[in-house]
């Protein structure tokens, strides 16, 4: 089975082939094996792109098509300084308008341009997103 996931950027991304255990079968024309990859893990570039589109279907439509813009090649020149200075204005979050949701906003928009940053970046959100679901429901059901 070949999996497949929307790009982060214009480039295309690559099929990952995950062989059944039982099958021990080798990866189809077009798709490549996780074992023996270099660069960037494509787990990594599927796990940024999984944190983004929940993030585009849980906002408004006017900030997903925004954020879908940024995700586009022609985005980098917003992307890119919009992300750090969203890092560094993390860094200020004693102040009444920042905050540390900055912080981890700021890193996914420069972990679409920088590919070793994509695994641990989308990862993260993902895990942070489940723990605050956790965290909401038990503080809406606590007597």
């Amino acid at each position: 089975m070949a999996s497949e996931a929307r790009p982060l950027t214009g480039r295309p991304l690559a099929r990952v082939y995950e062989a059944p255990a039982a099958q021990g079968g080798h990866p189809p024309d077009g798709a490549s094996s996780r074992d023996g990859e270099s660069g960037a893990s494509p787990r990594g570039e599927e796990a940024l792109n999984q944190a983004f589109e929940r993030i585009e279907d849980q906002v408004p439509d006017r900030v997903s098509r925004l954020i879908g813009w940024l995700r586009k090649p022609e985005g980098r020149w917003v992307r890119m300084p919009l992300g750090v200075v969203l890092i560094i204005g993390s860094v200020l979050s004693i102040l009444p308008v920042f905050g540390l949701w900055m912080l981890p906003v700021g890193l996914m928009l420069l972990a679409v341009d920088i590919p070793f940053l994509q695994g641990p970046v989308g990862r993260s959100i993902l895990w942070l997103e489940r723990h605050w679901k956790r965290l909401r429901e038990r503080w809406l059901n606590r007597s």
